[in-house]
């Protein structure tokens, strides 16, 4: 069967529900904006796919189609619709728009999804007195945030997402984590506009605690080349 891309990219690729306060995760914009149309399992709701006569691959992300796109292709058609796809971008900030493409085109993202509830289940008690033990932890947990919140503009390595560069209309070097220019910044330095914004960059001072924008500067000085 011949995959329609034209349909894939045009037709509801986010199906919009009128609902207020979205949130910096991705995963909570999708389950807010896109699951009434596409489904939980991403492959598209039946109902809707007949209520908008078009073919179920229109509705799938998780066809091969859809995940050829570029990010900024995906990016575009989220910020300023197509077809029937309405646009997002009163609704979703550039770095929202981004992280949200990152998470669809993340191949374990649905896995990563499936195994969270089991691990808050049953979590990991660390030993009292091992401060040692508290490094890895750390780590982990500025990595964490980097993936959910950096990761899709400044990519999973630190080097730039070329892809958001040149929907940004910058240099790639500006997205770059693991040069000088930022290894040599001061944790200060570093965590200001993290929380305050600059530029293209948006504030992060409602969404990260004072603790976790520590931890994530921890993590950004081991991006190095």
């Amino acid at each position: 069967m011949k995959i329609n891309i034209v349909a894939v990219s045009g037709v509801l690729l986010f199906c919009a529900q009128a609902l207020p306060s979205f949130s910096a995760e991705p995963a909570a914009n999708f389950g807010k904006m896109c699951v009434s149309c596409h489904a939980k399992d991403r492959k598209g709701a039946p109902a809707m796919v007949k209520m908008f006569k078009v073919e179920p691959a229109a509705m799938d992300l998780t066809d091969k189609a859809f995940l050829a796109m570029s990010d900024a292709d995906i990016a575009a058609i989220i910020s300023a619709g197509k077809g029937k796809m309405p646009a997002h971008k009163a609704r979703l900030t550039a770095e929202e728009i981004a992280a949200l493409v990152s998470y669809l085109k993340a191949p374990d993202a649905k896995a990563a999804e499936a195994k969270a509830p089991e691990a808050a289940a049953v979590p990991a008690k660390a030993p009292e007195t091992a401060p040692a033990a508290k490094a890895p932890a750390a780590k982990a947990a500025g990595n964490a945030d980097y993936k959910a919140k950096c990761a899709s503009c400044h990519g999973k390595d630190g080097k730039g997402n070329p892809s958001m560069a040149k929907m940004f209309k910058l240099e790639p070097s500006a997205l770059d984590l693991t040069g000088a220019a930022i290894q040599e910044k001061t944790g200060e330095e570093l965590a200001k506009p993290i929380l305050g914004g600059k530029g293209k960059m948006p504030a992060f001072k409602s969404r990260l605690t004072e603790a976790q924008v520590k931890e994530l500067v921890k993590f950004i000085k081991t991006l190095k080349k």
